[in-house]
């Protein structure tokens, strides 16, 4: 079993050309506002490109064993995240871990509203670690929350082999009620509308298995989302983007 009790270290390197986020005023307009995305942004150490097509690098942390030995730095992704957490955009990562919370991470989850945007966690780890391990560790986070655990836990194995290497790479892509796991130029998918929604939950519920890494979600979101890095525009998507 893998423990967190060690805060991530979050930062932000130069931002990708800009990209838009629709919001509805009270009087019904489109408002759209134009914000410039992390091209890199590093977690504990590890860079994660800021975006990765339409799916937007909110932020992460850290996934500890025992407290202090790093396991793996884990990003979060979502698709248009300007849009879809637009409400949020210029709040502080204060705000969105204490009193703003529970809508915040609800509006990651879908559990506020779309439910079908595509979302992706992406694992990069800081040392070997045995596939046993790797997918013991995910199989018991899930277990409660999904029906056939076993089959996720038997597909993950099949599809790491012996090991994930130091500096190796794990993705788990959720669209479409699948999820697509990727690793080593390989990957495999479950059509399980359970399942996507249950690991997002083992990182970003309410009771989090990376402490680091939810909170790394707020504090990424308000640093790309921050005061004065987004440009509001009264503008149709297609003249926007002119």
């Amino acid at each position: 079993m893998f423990s967190d009790a060690v805060p991530s270290v979050f930062s932000t390197m130069p931002r990708l050309p800009l990209f838009l986020a629709a919001l509805a005023t009270a009087a019904g307009d489109q408002i759209y506002k134009q914000c410039a995305a992390p091209a890199e942004q590093t977690i504990d150490g590890i860079a994660f490109p800021g975006a990765d097509g339409d799916l937007v690098l909110l932020g992460g942390g850290t996934r500890y064993k025992y407290g202090v030995v790093k396991v793996y730095a884990v990003g979060v992704y979502l698709e248009d995240a300007g849009a879809t957490l637009a409400a949020f955009a210029g709040k502080s990562a204060k705000e969105l871990t204490t009193q703003l919370a529970s809508d915040f991470y609800a509006a990651v989850l879908g559990t506020d509203g779309g439910p079908n945007v595509a979302k992706s966690l992406v694992l990069k780890f800081h040392r070997s670690v045995g596939a046993d391990a790797v997918a013991g560790a995910l199989n018991d986070a899930l277990k409660g929350k999904v029906k056939e655990v076993a089959a996720f836990k038997e597909a993950l194995l099949k599809l790491l082999g012996s090991s994930v290497p130091s500096g190796g790479t794990v993705t788990l892509g959720c669209a479409g009620g699948a999820l697509t796991m990727g690793f080593d130029g390989k990957k495999s998918t479950l059509k399980d509308p359970e399942l996507c929604p249950a690991l997002l939950d083992v990182y970003l519920g309410a009771s989090p298995i990376s402490g680091a890494a939810k909170d790394g979600v707020a504090t990424g979101f308000a640093a790309t989302f921050a005061d004065g890095a987004c440009t509001v525009k009264k503008a149709p998507p297609a003249e926007a983007a002119a």
